[in-house]
């Protein structure tokens, strides 16, 4: 063997071991990562629902008679459904953090749902697929909640 040779035996164990402790590691932060996004979303929602219904109002100058009534009859719905997406995150990052079994599926369809919200949404849908995504993910999470 040369002086840079590695040993065959034990290399693989150390690599798989690491591999397998992914989801306990991880676990914590990317529940409190979900629980802070969604608070981000929920925070910036309101403020994109103000400025638009300031903007309605005519308060930074006249607005076209369309905006207004997009203002009245779209814009509540968008609202809703970005508080009901935004306290899904609160709700499955507290799933992952307290480890319950239903939040793996949750959390991996809110990831992939967050790809598109660049760069927040991409960063958590990217780590939420790297550590949940993984068919060994899914035997250490299940090992993870029955123990707790």
């Amino acid at each position: 063997m040369g002086a840079y040779a590695v040993p065959l035996y034990g290399a693989g164990l150390e690599k798989d071991a690491r591999r397998r402790a992914r989801v306990r590691q991880n676990l914590q932060p990317l529940g409190v990562s979900f629980m802070v996004y969604g608070g981000y979303r929920l925070v910036s929602g309101i403020m994109a629902l103000m400025a638009f219904h300031l903007f309605a109002r005519g308060v930074f100058g006249d607005m076209p008679p369309f905006l207004r009534e997009l203002a009245g009859s779209v814009l509540p719905a968008v609202a809703l459904l970005a508080a009901v997406m935004a306290v899904l995150d609160v709700v499955v990052g507290y799933g992952l953090v307290t480890r319950r079994a239903w939040a793996r599926i949750p959390a991996i369809v809110l990831g992939v749902l967050a790809l598109v919200r660049v760069p927040f949404g991409t960063a958590l849908g990217i780590y939420t697929l790297w550590v949940l995504a993984p068919r060994a993910a899914g035997e250490e999470f299940e090992q993870i909640t029955a123990s707790a």
